[in-house]
């Protein structure tokens, strides 16, 4: 049995993936807006079970157009008014979670869900699924609803067609390169030491880690997208070829004062005491095969936005910062 938390991106990436492969698909949404049936490209043979009540449909939540098009397809839908579910069973796999189907879910809001293939787990939502299927959604009651239907007046489940901006992908891993060994200027020094003591109040782990850090005369662009608890792999020029560090959890960013009244920014991590570091060549050679952030000669700094490439990556150390490919951390 395998089961995986999916956030965000790579949650829409399973249904993307999953669905045009499946022989089968059952789906309950609460709500299918404008664009769903895009988003969710099921075919025939499908089942869908959606709150098409006219209360929904008048809210513009569910977009009675888009079911149409399912129909059409030979999707079977069906309607139920008390529905607010959200789970998917694509052949053997169930993903339940927080997403209904709409260009705002996709892109604007934070979705999870959990994908298991428990063989209890799918005989027991394909049961409950069979127990949604009793109000099947016919062509009379259909044209009401797209008579009925007016466009959402809220920022609520509809698709907002005249957003542009999307959501950023989450990364919880990033590659940070571009880095080359050096001491801090000496009339820095001071000032860095007393920010790293100030910052190491907040370890985790004062017995087997310590605050260390990577600095930069600009602020680099990629600070604004780190959150608390990112993991940071970082790879520092040596000679003719790159160290790699083990994983590291991201604190904050801090900054110190430097010559001609500037800032030196400090990006600061908690890191496992008395490890070693790798080569990059290593790294590349055990790393997972889809992962072309480290396919290249060179580390450059980047988000490991997919979540199973992360994993994969993280696994190669154990808990201490020891290099283990092949075992779990």
């Amino acid at each position: 049995m395998a089961s995986r938390f999916l956030f965000n991106d790579t949650l829409w990436r399973e249904l993307n993936d999953r669905i045009p492969k499946a022989k089968t698909v059952r789906a309950a949404v609460a709500y299918f807006a404008t664009g769903a049936s895009t988003i969710l490209p099921l075919r025939k043979g499908d089942k869908l079970v959606v709150d098409m009540s006219l209360a929904t449909v008048r809210a513009g939540t569910t977009d009675p157009r888009e079911i149409r098009k399912l129909l059409r397809r030979g999707v079977q839908v069906f309607s139920r008014a008390s529905l607010h579910a959200k789970f998917f069973i694509i052949d053997q796999v169930v993903i339940a979670g927080s997403a209904n189907i709409s260009g705002n879910a996709r892109n604007n809001r934070d979705e999870a869900a959990v994908l298991t293939d428990d063989g209890a787990a799918v005989r027991r939502a394909m049961a409950i699924f069979e127990q949604l299927c009793t109000e099947p959604v016919r062509k009379g009651y259909l044209d009401k609803c797209i008579a009925e239907y007016r466009p959402p007046t809220f920022a609520g489940e509809a698709n907002r067609s005249t957003s542009k901006r999307r959501k950023p992908a989450q990364a919880k891993v990033w590659i940070i390169g571009g880095l080359q060994y050096r001491e801090f200027p000496e009339d820095e020094a001071a000032e860095a030491n007393r920010v790293l003591k100030e910052v190491s109040r907040r370890l985790r782990d004062f017995e087997h880690s310590e605050v260390d850090h990577t600095r930069y005369a600009r602020k680099p662009s990629f600070c604004s997208k780190l959150r608390e608890d990112d993991w940071l792999i970082v790879c520092v020029k040596d000679g003719k070829g790159f160290d790699v560090w083990p994983p590291a959890r991201f604190m904050e960013v801090r900054t110190i004062a430097r010559r001609g009244g500037k800032r030196r920014y400090m990006v600061t991590y908690e890191a496992p005491i008395g490890t070693t570091a790798i080569r990059w060549t290593t790294l590349r050679a055990e790393a997972p095969g889809s992962l072309l952030a480290v396919q290249r000669p060179k580390p450059r700094t980047t988000p490991i936005v997919n979540e199973a490439d992360a994993d994969e990556l993280l696994r190669l150390w154990d808990s201490r910062g020891r290099f283990r490919p092949g075992k779990r951390r």
